[in-house]
């Protein structure tokens, strides 16, 4: 798992909870839609890659997130 995003959704969820590629973002981690965007905007920061919003309609997991992550980083 991207360290990056590990560090980003930490500071929008209990620190105490085990992240995994199965940890449902909402139901296991209590995060908000709100969360989920500023999560995102600290992940651009961190790598000065940019995600597009709208690819985050259907991301439910960690795993979803990382996948999305790893593309933006991977792009160009």
């Amino acid at each position: 798992m991207n360290q990056h995003l590990i560090d980003a959704l930490g500071a929008y969820c209990d620190p105490d909870l085990q992240l995994s590629e199965n940890s449902h973002l909402v139901t296991d981690l209590g995060m908000t839609s709100f969360d989920l965007i500023q999560a995102v905007g600290d992940l651009e920061m961190a790598t000065g890659k940019g995600i597009d919003v709208e690819e985050l309609n259907g991301i439910a997991t960690v795993g979803d997130l990382n996948s999305l992550v790893n593309r933006a980083l991977n792009a160009d």
